[in-house]
């Protein structure tokens, strides 16, 4: 729907203007391919009858409540080149480029937020607040500034209506989300197509689905296979059944708690390497190699033993290798010039002196 307003009307200064106005809305509510913009298109014309064509124009957009009280939301187009435009002007309210939000100054707030009117309440630009009404439209005031000393020229209101598209979506917004959602259905049913519309129809009934569940065996059985299936797998030790637990069937494999013999003794999973199970025989010289290597000379190696790992190779218990004497004495022998002294710590062993009259040593 377009609107077209006529103007000829004086203005502040010297300006005379002769105005059409176009003004397009559309509606993005419904298609999101559609703009989200209003088309707004003019001429203007100096008082000398020729178009003004600045190369730098200032354009302010205000949208405001019915009675022209209230500026709900406003923006600028701070420079609009109108040279060789021969005075036409065409803008695009909501211009993500090159229109500037001039009220709110902060927030979200869209051109198209101010046609809202199911917002409870819209603070004004200057004072006070406007709660629309369900029928309430919109007035737009249009300012332009070329910079020539005049200042900032402003036309009057311009009634905003709805366009047919708009009052069908007001329409739309009384339909409940339970009349679009739901279509109709029930708990349990769903929205299927027949061919030529939706209908509600139960869950479970389509007939693309799962219709009937088989066995191809007897390893699985089937109850009700065509309403709510149930699968049973066939556990046994017979034929047709399939195997599991401790079965003895299952061959080539030890099961829990086996016990073992030979090497290996205790029960699964325990074993341990039995007593004895490990001979010279059974550790080669790749197996030493394997963990230590094998050394070519003794440097740099050594053996630890205590008396009791060699007492049964040697016959007889070792010292205590501390490179003393343990006992000392005399053999008895008659004649025998030899006499150990001295205390159980410091023996002494005297070989006398031979003498005319005594035996002895040389």
């Amino acid at each position: 729907m377009q609107i077209r307003l006529g103007f000829t009307t004086y203005l502040m200064k010297f300006f005379f203007l002769s105005t059409l106005i176009l003004l397009s809305v559309f509606s993005a509510s419904i298609a999101v391919a559609a703009p989200k913009l209003i088309s707004f298109q003019t001429k203007i014309y100096k008082p000398d009858g020729t178009p003004l064509e600045a190369s730098s124009v200032q354009f302010k957009f205000s949208l405001m409540n019915p009675l022209s009280t209230c500026v709900i939301y406003s923006e600028t187009f701070p420079s609009v080149d109108l040279s060789s435009s021969s005075g036409s002007v065409v803008l695009a309210l909501g211009d993500p480029v090159k229109a500037v939000r001039s009220y709110p100054a902060s927030g979200s707030m869209k051109w198209y937020d101010a046609f809202n009117n199911t917002t409870p309440t819209y603070t004004c630009q200057t004072t006070g607040t406007f709660s629309p009404t369900l029928i309430d439209n919109r007035r737009l005031v249009m300012q332009f500034n070329d910079g020539g000393g005049s200042g900032w020229q402003t036309l009057p209101p311009m009634d905003i209506n709805s366009v047919p598209f708009a009052m069908f979506a007001e329409l739309a917004e009384t339909v409940p989300a339970s009349g679009i959602l739901q279509g109709g259905a029930t708990p349990g049913q769903v929205l299927k197509w027949t061919g030529t519309s939706w209908a509600a129809s139960t869950d479970n009934s389509n007939p693309s689905g799962v219709s009937n569940v088989s066995s191809a065996n007897s390893y699985l059985s089937v109850a009700n296979g065509g309403t709510a299936p149930v699968l049973t797998i066939n556990v046994g030790t017979g034929t047709n059944t399939v195997a599991a637990g401790d079965d003895a069937r299952i061959t080539g494999a030890f099961q829990s708690a086996t016990s073992l013999s030979g090497d290996l003794t205790g029960t699964l999973p325990n074993a341990v390497i039995a007593a004895g199970a490990v001979t010279n025989a059974k550790i080669t010289s790749m197996a030493f190699s394997k963990l230590t290597g094998i050394p070519t000379t003794l440097s740099g190696h050594s053996i630890t033993m205590i008396s009791s790992d060699i007492t049964t190779a040697l016959g007889y218990t070792p010292g205590n290798g501390s490179g003393l004497v343990s006992s000392v004495s005399a053999d008895t022998t008659a004649g025998n010039p030899i006499t150990v002294g001295g205390t159980a710590s410091a023996k002494t062993i005297n070989l006398p002196k031979s003498t005319v009259s005594a035996n002895g040593y040389l």
